[in-house]
């Protein structure tokens, strides 16, 4: 699995991962099944995330900063993946803009490697909702059906169970969609846009 649906191969590739939460440490473990090398920068350090370092290592993973962002984490970056909620004026990210180091989501980093048809949605409200009743109602039809995303299970920790048979339905937030490339679903939907998001 080292090469992603466009052809582009993840082997020897050095990606840093920003965010260590859910949606990063399953990016974390994608690009390890796919060959790259990762390095791990998190702006928080607690005990938890401390507790976990030994998970990253048997991973692979050749650096892991935690307590703070430093351009060190980014030497020789080939790819930046953000994990949701990192803000757009992270560290990281306006060094990669700087050193011209291309920045995906999560979301758009599991879109290349995933197997199914996808059913996005996104919006102020709702989504979550709307996911899990769209993930039910086809699951009813006959039609298997996973819900991830945004509402707590990371899209790249389900590519396992997805095949050309499965429906991916996948919330995202504004925020993935903002280090959005390839994504392209099958379906999109856009359910509302509140005052936040305007």
């Amino acid at each position: 699995m080292s090469s992603d649906a466009f052809g582009h191969t993840w082997d020897g590739q050095r990606v840093t991962v920003v965010g260590l939460g859910r949606s990063g440490l399953a990016a974390v473990k994608l690009l390890r099944r796919a060959g790259a090398r990762v390095r791990v920068t998190e702006a928080r350090d607690t005990l938890p995330l401390r507790a976990g370092l030994s998970c990253l290592r048997r991973l692979g993973v050749e650096q892991v900063e935690l307590g703070g962002h430093t351009r060190a984490c980014l030497e020789g970056a080939d790819q930046l993946v953000v994990s949701p909620g990192v803000p757009e004026s992270a560290g990281p990210i306006r060094w990669a803009a700087e050193s011209r180091i291309p920045v995906c989501s999560e979301i758009d980093l599991a879109f290349r490697f995933c197997p199914s048809p996808i059913v996005a949605v996104t919006g102020t409200n709702g989504k979550s909702t709307a996911v899990t009743l769209v993930a039910a109602l086809l699951n009813a039809a006959g039609r298997q059906a996973v819900a991830c995303g945004n509402l707590g299970t990371p899209f790249s920790s389900m590519l396992r169970r997805l095949t050309s048979r499965t429906i991916a339905v996948v919330e995202v937030s504004s925020f993935q969609l903002l280090w959005c490339d390839a994504f392209r679903p099958k379906v999109g939907v856009l359910l509302n846009i509140g005052m936040n998001h305007l």
